[in-house]
């Protein structure tokens, strides 16, 4: 096989690329039982993830047994699905990113200012 894995695996992998055309990162969950199924992720982002679509095969046969797609996904589902891009402040590029830190800067300082106040309440 072209990816030194099983049959079943290159098919899958092939059957994503035909239903992703277009993407950045292409993840590939293997199956660690024998009852559970292959998964194929694509994300078409560099920067984000919240976008990624997913493809379920047999891991015996490749026969597709479910889909993930993110345009079919309820505003809920989709706000699931973005919660570590905006956690990480990756949603919004470089200014998400920074307003991110200087969010993180403040809760970090909260202990230790609230430390200083306390000794100094005299």
């Amino acid at each position: 096989t072209a990816t030194g894995g099983s049959p079943a695996i290159d098919l899958a992998v092939a059957a994503a690329v035909r239903t992703f055309p277009v993407f950045v990162r292409l993840e590939v969950g293997l199956a660690a039982r024998p009852g559970e199924a292959l998964s194929v992720c694509a994300n078409p982002g560099a920067t984000t993830s919240y976008r990624t679509e997913c493809l379920w095969f047999d891991q015996h046969t490749a026969r597709l047994l479910g889909t993930e797609r993110y345009r079919h996904k309820n505003p809920g589902e989709r706000l699931l699905a973005m919660n570590y891009d905006i956690h990480t402040g990756r949603i919004a590029g470089i200014p998400g990113r920074l307003v991110a830190f200087l969010a993180s800067l403040v809760a970090a300082s909260l202990p230790l200012t609230g430390a200083l106040i306390w000794w100094n309440r005299r």
